[in-house]
């Protein structure tokens, strides 16, 4: 992780964005699934 220290603050707020979004549209995912599975 430390060779993005040369640009550290924009890499970092970027890569926590990517993060978050990825986790956000799995549980979305998730419970979209887990609530289709429920509807059946």
């Amino acid at each position: 992780m430390n060779k993005f220290r040369l640009n550290g603050s924009l890499a970092e707020r970027f890569t926590a964005r990517v993060i978050t979004i990825a986790l956000t549209v799995y549980a979305v995912a998730l419970v979209a699934e887990t609530a289709g599975l429920v509807a059946l």
